[in-house]
């Protein structure tokens, strides 16, 4: 009994050195305290309820994002918004592009000078509800993946759903919207998918070699002539 009391300071001595390198290692690696908890994205009006002020103040908290699902409306509304919040650049990376209010909102950002550029499916061109036309006409490059050749056969997919933005909001942040939504009208009134919306700067490079990869097996689309 008198061992047992004696070695109590020292047990305790040790939990709370391990307790210090803890905290101390997730201070280390930036991880926020409440990471896991709290998601966000600042800037956008349709989910303020997202928005935590105490991460939003704390400097550690560099991991933000947030979650949307459709079928909803919010999910079209939250793109638009994205759109018309970016100043620079746009990189898309999406299997079909059919909506053409969607398609409408990528057109006044090049307008306004935002640079877009799109990369599709190889079979994208023969969807009859297609819109890269649409953007093709309003001086929008649009690249169509070209997979490796295989037994002289063409295999795979772009499969890919995701938008960088490279320069939003009055943050000027990089945003990430990746998931399984297509731009197209059932995928946010009938389709069940799912979205996450990042902001974090790794991740958003790897995003974007993949996006520079990706355009580099991809052809220039040029609209075929009906003579």
């Amino acid at each position: 009994m008198q061992k047992t009391i004696r070695s109590l300071p020292l047990t305790a001595l040790l939990i709370t050195h391990c307790f210090f390198l803890i905290t101390s290692t997730c201070c280390a690696y930036n991880i926020p305290e409440n990471f896991g908890k709290t998601h966000f994205i600042t800037g956008l009006k349709h989910y303020p309820e997202l928005i935590d002020k105490k991460q939003q103040d704390n400097p550690r908290s560099h991991i933000q994002c947030a979650a949307l699902f459709s079928p909803n409306q919010v999910v079209f509304d939250t793109l638009c918004e994205l759109i018309t919040n970016e100043q620079s650049k746009i990189c898309i990376a999406v299997y079909t592009l059919t909506d053409v209010r969607i398609a409408k909102e990528l057109v006044k950002a090049k307008q306004r000078g935002v640079h877009v550029e799109i990369i599709t499916d190889r079979s994208s061109p023969l969807d009859r509800s297609t819109k890269i036309g649409l953007l093709h006409a309003n001086n929008i490059p649009i690249f169509l993946y070209q997979p490796p050749l295989e037994n002289n056969v063409q295999k795979g997919l772009m499969h890919n759903k995701f938008a960088l933005f490279f320069n939003n909001g009055p943050m000027h942040e990089k945003v990430i919207w990746h998931g399984s939504f297509n731009f197209s009208y059932s995928g946010y009134r009938h389709n069940c998918e799912s979205i996450l919306i990042l902001r974090e700067s790794s991740i958003f490079q790897q995003f974007e070699s993949e996006f520079k990869q990706i355009k580099g097996k991809s052809t220039r689309y040029q609209p075929q002539s009906n003579v």
